[in-house]
């Protein structure tokens, strides 16, 4: 429950390993030839323009979810400076003007040298971490330069 799109089920253990592998199936089988649903970004972000004001008012927007997505952003490789560096178990970060920054959860190999091209569908948002305040892009998927 909580939303149209909740559904839920009862069953006895025993059944559950067999219910997951032809649930799997049936999920696979529907999405077979699907074409993947089409990302859709809201701008165009150059980071040297982020600013306090800009993330409050996307927080405006919120609470997003189903009938209210968050919006999405395109930054490009050439707007960066630097390369990112490496941090915990795969997690990548650029640091961006004005205290800013980039972070790449569990971050795809492609990214630890990305070529001058690549494109970035990011998240904004605040960072806080030990009292501090920061403005952080999330990445949210990519596409490799050439």
């Amino acid at each position: 429950g909580g939303h149209a799109g909740a559904a839920g089920c009862s069953m006895p253990g025993e059944n559950l390993a067999s219910f997951r592998e032809r649930f799997a199936r049936a999920c696979a089988d529907m999405a077979a030839g699907l074409e993947p649903p089409a990302e859709f970004l809201d701008g165009a972000l150059d980071p040297s323009g982020l600013n306090d004001d800009l993330v409050e008012q996307l927080e405006r927007l919120e609470p997003c979810g189903r009938e209210n997505e968050t919006p999405g952003f395109l930054v490009e490789q050439r707007g960066l400076t630097g390369t990112p560096e490496g941090f915990g178990n795969g997690h990548l970060k650029w640091r961006l003007p004005g205290g800013a920054e980039m972070i790449a959860w569990r971050a795809d190999d492609a990214l630890r040298h990305p070529a001058p091209g690549t494109r970035y569908r990011v998240g904004v948002g605040f960072n806080h971490f030990r009292g501090t305040r920061r403005i952080q892009l999330t990445v949210e998927d990519f596409q490799n330069g050439e």
